[in-house]
């Protein structure tokens, strides 16, 4: 087997550790991080600063299973590039871990320091409603009537047709 070229273990590291990055955002965004796992990253990003000086492809909190598997790469070509693959791996760890704490801190955090500048135009124009309201009406039964049952639906257009009742069919919506 031939050794990996340092561009080509750069591109998969690079592209491993952006899916897991990826996946930690969604998961910071819907659910947040505990304040245990925010100081299990950072005990676990020191250790990978300590196992770069100076730099060592040991095991330990590689992911190395994960990322043969995930980026097809064979164990023969894993210990051709060794030690150099286990090195990278480690920097894109300790890459990670950084970017998932300061996406962390920035969410535990308000700023207030740096208020957006004020840029004085002129209004823009208001443009002109987009339909009456009875074909509004009509649209939004039409889209959303799949979604309900028959006896729903003519809930639904008795109300809405009250409104239109009240406001009059040819009347125009402004702009959401």
């Amino acid at each position: 087997m031939a050794r990996l070229r340092q561009d080509q273990i750069r591109e998969l590291v690079g592209a491993y550790f952006q899916a897991q990055l990826d996946r930690y955002m969604a998961w910071l965004d819907n659910h947040g991080l505990s304040p245990n796992a925010l100081e299990d990253a950072r005990s676990e990003m020191l250790d990978h600063e300590t196992f770069l000086d100076p730099p060592s492809d040991h095991p330990q909190w590689l992911p190395i299973g994960p990322f043969q598997r995930k980026m097809g790469v064979s164990k023969e070509d894993w210990e051709d590039s060794s030690p150099n693959i286990g090195i990278e791996l480690r920097k894109g760890r300790r890459d990670l871990l950084r970017a998932i704490l300061k996406a962390a801190e920035r969410l535990e955090h308000y700023s207030y320091g740096e208020a957006p500048a004020v840029v004085s135009t002129t209004p823009a124009t208001v443009l002109s409603a987009s339909s009456p309201l009875g074909a509004a009406v009509d649209d939004f039964i039409a889209e959303h009537s799949r979604q309900w049952a028959g006896k729903t639906i003519g809930q639904n257009r008795a109300y809405l047709n009250i409104l239109v009742e009240y406001f009059g069919l040819p009347l125009l919506g402004g702009p959401i």
